[in-house]
C-alpha cells in the first residue's frame, strides 16, 4: 500500500501525481502523467521517484503481447521514456547530479490477452538500468558480474 504522506506532501517534500487509467484510459493518463513528472524531474529532482505508465500493460491484457496494438502501446512509451529521460539528463547537466533510472514492468503478457496465472511469459519481467550525469560515466565493470536472471528483491544491492 502506498501512503499519500500528506504531512509531507504539505511540506513539500513527497509529491504524489495520480491520474485515472482505468476511467479515462492509459493512453490520456500516461501522457498526463509524463507531461506532469518531467516537469517535477526537472524543477525539483527528487531523490527518488516511481512514474507508472499503464498503456502496454492495458494493451496487452486487451489485445495481447504479440498484437499490433501492442506494438503501438510500446512505442508510445517509448516516447513518454525519451522525454523524461530527456528531462533527467538536461537536470543532471544542469546542476552536476548524478542519476540512476531503473525500467521495468510487473509482469509478461500472453499472446493472446487476459491475464494468464502462471505461466513463465507471465511471470517473466525485465529490469534496465541507466546513468545519467556526471560524464554519463558506465558502471565500474570491475567486479561487477549480473546473473542472466534473478528475484526483484536481489535487484537493490546494484541499485546502491
Amino acid at each position: 500500500m502506498i501512503s499519500p504522506r500528506l504531512d509531507q506532501q504539505n511540506a513539500g517534500v513527497h509529491k504524489v501525481i495520480v491520474r485515472d487509467g482505468e476511467m479515462y484510459g492509459y493512453r490520456r493518463a500516461d501522457t498526463e502523467v509524463t507531461d506532469m513528472s518531467r516537469i517535477y524531474l526537472d524543477q525539483f529532482g527528487p531523490a527518488a521517484s516511481f512514474v507508472y505508465l499503464g498503456e502496454v500493460d492495458e494493451a496487452g491484457h486487451v489485445y495481447g503481447g504479440v498484437s499490433a496494438e501492442y506494438l503501438v502501446a510500446v512505442s508510445r512509451i517509448d516516447a513518454h521514456l525519451g522525454t523524461l529521460l530527456h528531462a533527467i539528463s538536461t537536470r543532471a547537466a544542469r546542476e552536476d547530479e548524478d542519476w540512476l533510472v531503473g525500467i521495468t514492468t510487473d509482469h509478461g503478457h500472453l499472446d493472446e490477452g487476459g491475464h494468464g496465472v502462471r505461466e513463465d511469459v507471465v511471470r517473466g519481467s525485465f529490469f534496465a538500468a541507466a546513468r545519467s550525469g556526471r560524464g554519463d560515466q558506465a558502471w565500474p565493470d570491475e567486479g561487477l558480474s549480473l546473473p542472466a536472471s534473478m528475484r526483484p528483491e536481489k535487484i537493490t544491492p546494484y541499485l546502491a
